[in-house]
């Protein structure tokens, strides 16, 4: 019984340290495919799709400097909703005219950087090459 309780807690650890809790102090990275747990409201958040990598490469002239499109999934309290955000071309994090951020369930959302920045050099080949900075913050009610 001693080992069936001591597993169990090991599993339980290893499933919690994978949500890998981080704060509402500032912007943090998000994986393609991962969540994170934003503490103290216990808001979980996972970066599940790439639904447009339509950005000019850096190292090519275009007529439009295109877009990125991703999807986020959050849950908070009962709440669940899919929340698409947008990233024009050439923006970067210090770019804050450019963000485009999203009010939902009580907070704000916005993509501030998707990398790797297409290259025709070096294209991304899966999904699972994208990570986001994200700035997530809670909506004052008044």
């Amino acid at each position: 019984m001693k080992k069936i309780a001591l597993l169990l807690l090991v599993l339980f650890s290893a499933c919690h340290g994978l949500l890998n809790p981080v704060s509402f102090e500032g912007p943090f990275f998000l994986n393609f495919g991962e969540s994170k747990i934003l503490t103290p409201d216990n808001l979980r958040v996972e970066f599940n799709q790439i639904i447009e990598e339509s950005r000019c490469p850096g190292d090519v002239l275009c007529p439009w400097e295109g877009r990125a499109r991703i999807g986020l999934l959050l849950q908070s309290a009962g709440d669940t909703v899919q929340v698409e955000l947008t990233l024009p071309g050439f923006a970067t994090q210090s770019d804050t005219l450019a963000h485009q951020p999203v009010d939902t369930i009580g907070y704000r959302i916005t993509l501030l950087q998707l990398d790797p920045y297409p290259d025709t050099q070096r294209p991304p080949q899966r999904d699972s090459d994208y990570r986001a900075l994200l700035n997530i913050s809670r909506l004052v009610r008044r």
